[in-house]
């Protein structure tokens, strides 16, 4: 076995390893979430502005 393939398994083995993979994840999973609260508060936002402007544009007619 080669020592370069060797130290690459021990370093994939390191629990800091895995912890910065889970956490670049973690990171990844909230960044998706926050995108999707984002995405989700403009659509309502969007919605209560096209009912007001129907709202208001009956109340001129």
């Amino acid at each position: 076995m080669e020592p370069r393939l060797r130290r690459a398994i021990i370093k994939f083995d390191s629990p800091y390893l895995l912890l910065l993979s889970s956490l670049r994840w973690c990171i990844k999973g909230i960044q998706f979430y926050l995108i999707l609260y984002a995405t989700s508060k403009c659509s309502k936002f969007h919605e209560e502005i096209l009912q007001y402007q129907a709202s208001s544009r009956w109340s001129y007619s």
